[in-house]
């Protein structure tokens, strides 16, 4: 989907929520995630239930737990494909998005919390039989790179890697695991997903590291033109950030499962 074609819903939109009143009296925060298999399995520790106590955890979901209790109110979860999650917050299905990536796009469809929490380290996973061992290898027309749907990382693929072909797909490391692409381009790299994929390894620089291709952050997200549930988030999170709740849920705890 292109996000662009949006741009005009979003400006007749514009300052028609009130969503802390609607949270208040549906007595709910419907928060927006896509629940994926634990991060034991590989995926990020952003949105699932855990297998223990069956509860939703994740760093999107803990952030949406602090916030329902502040409210008074009771968590709801919407479980939406990633793809599909922005035409859905605009047609008022959730009242929450949590963590999307503030692209100068998306800042023209809802309104970000300044407040950036949840660190995105996009990098290239290849596998190891197709002999791509640097960034610039990927930059061929015979390299065919995977990226998660509806991810903007699919714009920077485009911008670093012209000459790629690129899929977006709901399950990319399923295509790399059985040869369908050269490489993914991602963030969130699990210690789980490696071991789990152990044919491929991280694209990496000359001194060994991790080659990040882009540092973004997420950042919750209200309904355009909504200020007062915009200076709500604004406050939350800076409370919660100098209290350490969020700090440890989107840093410490989500730095711990990463793969380096």
């Amino acid at each position: 989907m292109d996000e662009r074609s949006l741009i005009p819903k979003a400006r007749r939109l514009y300052g028609t929520r009130d969503t802390l009143d609607e949270v208040l009296k549906r007595g709910t925060l419907r928060v927006m995630v896509e629940f994926t298999p634990p991060p034991t399995e590989g995926p990020p520790p952003e949105f699932y239930y855990d297998p223990d106590s069956g509860e939703a955890t994740g760093v999107a979901c803990e952030l949406g737990k602090i916030m329902a209790s502040d409210l008074g109110v009771k968590v709801e979860w919407v479980d939406i494909p990633w793809k599909d999650q922005l035409p859905a917050f605009l047609d008022g299905e959730a009242d929450l998005l949590p963590k999307h990536t503030n692209t100068p796009v998306r800042g023209l469809l809802v309104d970000f919390s300044p407040n950036r929490f949840q660190p995105i380290e996009v990098v290239a996973v290849a596998r190891k039989d197709r002999n791509i061992k640097c960034r610039g290898c990927l930059d061929s027309e015979r390299v065919n790179l995977s990226i998660w749907h509806g991810s903007s990382n699919v714009e920077l693929a485009r911008r670093l890697f012209p000459k790629a072909g690129i899929v977006e797909a709901p399950r990319p490391w399923e295509l790399l695991n059985d040869g369908t692409v050269d490489a993914i381009i991602t963030d969130g790299v699990t210690k789980a997903a490696m071991k789990k994929h152990s044919h491929s390894d991280l694209v990496r620089d000359e001194s060994g590291e991790r080659d990040i291709l882009s540092m973004e952050y997420g950042h919750p997200a209200a309904f355009p033109g909504d200020r007062r549930f915009l200076n709500f988030i604004n406050n939350f999170m800076d409370y919660h950030w100098d209290a350490g709740a969020i700090q440890y849920w989107a840093r410490t705890w989500w730095g711990a499962w990463m793969a380096t």
